[in-house]
Order: structure tokens, then C-alpha cells, then sequence
């Protein structure tokens, strides 16, 4: 049924409107496919931190988790990501927090009905929509559209808004929507650079920041973009948020701000806890598209605590003043591997949920 489900995606995805979804069975399933009772023997301030939530779902296909995303209202997590095969788009999957069970998976489009193949670095549910970043844009479905759409379907994105950052990942706070990038260069011409603009670097206390988060005011418009703000060349944010390399994700909570750092299956995660530097008078100002816009720093002096946790931990988001963390080592192409660069080691199934620190 999977192989003739891959073989109807692929010419479906043809049509630009919407298709009804295939109501006998899911393409993804949420299955546990890791004994993570082993790893709790590691990481022992991060486990002791908080408790595991719901599994991720589609570790048992070819699912690569990224973003993490919630919809209070139905007590839905909400996951983006991507996939190493060339036949499948991209997926949205809900996870019902109570039951841990897959309520509904959409697999993406591009607003002309080509499939959709990128990164999904991130997702956020807001007020209207939910929002997906990648490669320096934001992709649009509203939440109206999701939440009547059949459980198992393709829909096309129903508006893109560039944003100037790299867009790796983006979540959603008290009326702000927040989107940053993820930096990584080095000397070694073999390995892979996530560069990001040279005007986002600064030097801070202990070294240098090579990203931005950008903060956007939502509005109620259908977007919830404040119009005044979408340029030509992309959308104005009112805060930017300047921090250092490896950011994988950022939440607030509490009035604390957090991130994910990490890289590498083999390289362990650092969960970072700041204070909300928001708070306080801007340290500086930038200039985007012609608007001057308010920056705030995040360095070693705004670090109020910080935990050790297992690889390759992506992006956050909140949940009843908790902060909830995705984990991409479940993956079978890290897990299994299905590349020559090895198993990543402890790898997590399962949100993990900071309900300590």
C-alpha cells in the first residue's frame, strides 16, 4: 500500500489544488524505534530536567524532524521536515499530545502545485496560519485550511514571504513570530558551509555572533504581517535578536529566552537558557531594507544556566511554559545510517519536555 500511496503522491502532486488524502491508512506512523531507556544512562542533568512527550512520528519511513510547532486548542504538536527521497515531498504531521497519536499529515506544494522538496527548518503555529521556514522564506497555510483538510492529504502553500535571514528555523510567542538562522563554516573546504550574511556577524563577549532571530509583530491581517512592513525586497522584522553559531532553535518561556545549539550525529547538543534580554533597552540598532530596526545581543554574559543534552537536538517551542525539544538522531538516515558516516550516537524518539530548568 506505501509503494502505490508513493506512486499516487507523485502524480497528484500535477494537479495544483488541493486532494482529497487517503483515508484506509497514513503514509507515516508513530512508532518508538530506539531503546531510550538505554540513553538516560548519559546526560543525567538533562534527563533530570524534565520528561519525555510524545514520540516522533515517520522514524519508521524516511522522515527527517526539524521544526516543532503546537496548536493549543487541540492539543496538536505539530512537526516539520524533510526527506532523503526524491520521490516524496515534504510533510506536516500532527501528533495529539494525550494519546501520542498521528491525527494528520500533509504533504506540501509550492503555490504552483510543484512539490515541495526543502528543508522545513521550522514550523509555528500562529493565531490565522502556520508558517514554515526555510531558505530564506516563510511558507504559508492557514490554520483554517490545516484543521479541515482530510488527514491525510497534499496542499499547496497559499503564500511565500521572503525574510532576510537564512530562515533554519521559526517559532511562535505572546504575538511575535520569531525566525532565525543557522551558522557553520570552517576552514576545511570538504565539509558543507551554512553561511549566513556578513552583516549579521558581531564581535560579542568571548567571540563572535554569525546569526540573527527576527521578531515580527502579527497583526490581523489574513497574513498577520503588518503591511507597512512588506517591502519589495522582503518583510521588515521589528526586533532582531543577534546570536552565535550552531542555532538549531529559539523559544521564549517564562520570560527566559532559550536555544538549541548543536551539529553532527556524533556531537553532543547544548540547550542554552538566557535571560530575556528584550527586557532591556536596545543594545544597538541595524538597518533592513531602509528601516532601522532594534537589536539585542545574546552572549556569554546573558547565559543564566545551560544543559548537556544528547545529539543533535533542532528546534524548540512552548507549551504551557514549558520548552519542548526535537531530536533529528531518530531519524532512520542517521540511525540506521543510510550514508557512510556512521550511526549518531544516542539517538532520541521522543520530544523531550523541560519542565526544571
Amino acid at each position: 500500500m506505501k509503494k502505490l500511496i508513493s506512486v499516487l503522491l507523485v502524480l497528484c502532486l500535477f494537479i495544483p489544488s488541493a486532494l482529497a488524502g487517503w483515508e484506509d491508512e497514513p503514509y507515516h506512523y508513530v512508532a518508538s524505534v530506539t531503546g531510550y531507556e538505554n540513553i538516560q544512562k548519559n546526560y543525567q542533568d538533562f534527563w533530570n530536567a524534565g520528561e519525555f512527550s510524545v514520540t516522533i512520528p515517520g522514524l519508521t519511513e524516511d522522515f527527517i524532524p526539524q521544526g516543532i510547532g503546537y496548536y493549543a486548542p487541540q492539543d496538536l504538536i505539530i512537526f516539520s521536515g524533510y526527506t532523503k527521497d526524491k520521490f516524496m515531498p515534504c510533510a506536516l504531521m500532527a501528533v495529539e499530545r494525550s494519546t501520542n497519536k498521528l491525527v494528520k499529515e500533509i504533504f506540501l506544494a509550492h503555490e504552483d502545485g510543484s512539490e515541495y522538496k526543502g528543508h522545513s527548518g521550522g514550523v509555528c503555529v500562529t493565531r490565522k496560519n502556520i508558517y514554515i521556514s526555510d531558505d530564506n522564506h516563510l511558507y504559508r497555510i492557514s490554520l483554517d485550511t490545516f484543521l479541515n483538510a482530510d488527514n491525510s492529504c497534499v496542499y499547496n502553500f497559499e503564500e511565500t514571504i521572503s525574510v532576510p535571514c537564512t530562515a533554519s528555523f521559526c517559532q511562535y510567542n505572546y504575538g511575535v513570530l520569531w525566525v532565525g538562522e543557522f551558522e557553520r563554516t570552517t576552514i576545511n573546504p570538504f565539509e558543507k558551509q551554512y553561511e549566513t550574511d556578513p552583516s549579521h556577524h558581531l564581535k560579542v563577549e568571548g567571540g563572535k555572533n554569525t546569526g540573527w532571530v527576527l521578531g515580527y509583530e502579527l497583526t490581523d491581517t489574513e497574513n498577520e504581517f503588518d503591511p507597512s512592513r512588506l517591502s519589495a525586497s522582503g518583510a521588515i522584522p521589528n526586533y532582531v535578536i543577534s546570536t552565535t553559531e550552531r542555532i538549531q532553535g529559539f523559544t521564549i518561556s517564562r520570560d527566559l529566552i532559550y536555544l538549541s545549539q548543536s551539529y553532527g550525529r556524533k556531537n553532543t547538543s547544548t540547550i542554552y537558557r538566557h535571560r530575556n534580554v528584550l527586557n532591556e533597552t536596545p543594545h544597538s540598532y541595524t538597518t533592513i531594507y531602509g528601516m532601522q530596526v532594534p537589536l539585542w545581543v545574546l552572549d556569554k554574559s546573558t547565559i543564566t544556566a545551560e544543559l548537556v543534552a544528547p545529539p543533535m537536538s533542532e528546534s524548540l517551542c512552548t507549551i504551557n511554559e514549558r520548552v519542548y525539544i526535537a531530536f533529528e538522531s531518530g531519524a532512520a538516515y542517521y540511525r540506521i545510517p543510510l550514508d557512510d558516516n556512521g550511526p549518531a550516537k544516542d539517538p532520541v524518539d521522543r520530544v523531550f519536555c523541560l519542565n526544571k530548568f
